[in-house]
């Protein structure tokens, strides 16, 4: 069975959870960063694995038959990019909660952001139009970007949330 590398940032009863870390039709191998994380050591198993004690990403992958990398947070997708570049494996970023609202995130947050966002090639949409999120890229000054790579990606998706203009306030106004 192929396996995907689940990164969480720390293994207790809230994270290890089946909705966070499984991916369907993939086993799962759980990643945390190094073992201080590892907050309720009852949930240690084969399962689980330090990122900081892989030292041949490749050879690991190989190993384990690992053929995708999963990330639950945006800030995790950013910590997955240099095994990502190592590994030439898909990494599926998820973004929700605060990591999608971008609502009290520290100063740094949306320039990681931007170095995750340069590796898109694919994206899923829960959404027919998602405005609210237009609306939180285009504060943050990202509206543009966003939508040619979505072109460049997907231009049926493209045409639809373009069709007609999209409803948001002025740059700086709520």
């Amino acid at each position: 069975m192929r396996t995907a590398i689940h990164l969480n940032l720390r293994v207790d009863p809230t994270q290890y959870i089946s909705q966070i870390r499984e991916v369907p039709r993939y086993d799962y191998i759980h990643l945390v960063r190094e073992p201080r994380y590892m907050t309720d050591i009852s949930l240690i198993n084969e399962k689980v694995y330090y990122l900081n004690e892989i030292f041949s990403p490749k050879d690991y992958c190989i190993k384990h038959n690992v053929s995708l990398l999963h990330a639950h947070h945006g800030q995790l997708g950013v910590l997955l990019l240099p095994l990502k570049a190592k590994t030439q494996l898909p990494l599926v970023t998820s973004f929700c909660g605060r990591d999608a609202t971008l609502a009290d995130q520290p100063a740094d947050y949306l320039d990681n952001m931007k170095l995750l966002f340069d590796h898109v090639s694919s994206f899923s949409r829960e959404q027919d139009r998602p405005l609210e999120l237009f609306k939180d890229l285009r504060e943050r000054g990202f509206l543009d970007s966003f939508l040619k790579q979505v072109k460049a990606i997907d231009r049926k998706t493209y045409a639809a949330w373009t069709k007609k203009p999209i409803p948001l306030p002025n740059k700086g106004s709520k």
